[in-house]
């Protein structure tokens, strides 16, 4: 048994399984609350679709600076639960209130969520999201994670 290819395929699962979820209540949140206006940016949706295929190219073993640790590659593992859990619990505390990073934009009757999670954490969406990219990159075998902690 490989278990380099089942931290692998998890964490494509379990990304897979966020983006699901995160496509499903994105019309919700829409339908719910109509936008003030439009204001999305093409460079941004680029640089996400970008950072996505980066790390789906590490994650298929095209990687560089790689190391061998099955105990890290499982810290990773977690890390990247943790992060797409806190990310996902962020998201739905939000509901309605929710708008796409790029588009820039107030909600009518949009309120500012104070509780749970977000009581003690400002941004947790984005918190959770760079924790499960560190972990993804420690998934897949590379030091690439490292410019992640450091640049975030």
């Amino acid at each position: 048994m490989n278990l380099d290819l089942w931290f692998r395929g998890l964490t494509f699962l379990i990304f897979g399984m966020m983006r699901l979820y995160w496509y499903l209540v994105k019309h919700r949140a829409c339908f719910n609350k109509q936008k003030s206006q439009n204001k999305s940016s093409d460079f941004e949706k680029i640089g996400m679709i970008v950072c996505a295929c980066f790390i789906g190219m590490n994650l298929l073993g095209f990687t560089v600076f790689t190391f061998e640790n099955i105990i890290f590659q499982s810290l990773g593992l977690i890390l990247v639960v943790l992060g797409c859990g806190e990310a996902i619990i962020g998201r739905k505390i939000l509901g309605t209130n929710w708008t796409e990073s790029y588009e820039y934009q107030v909600k009518k009757e949009q309120q500012l969520v104070t509780e749970g999670v977000y009581k003690y954490i400002r941004h947790p969406i984005y918190g959770g999201l760079m924790i499960a990219t560190t972990g993804a990159f420690i998934v897949a075998k590379t030091y690439l994670f490292i410019p992640v902690l450091v640049f975030k």
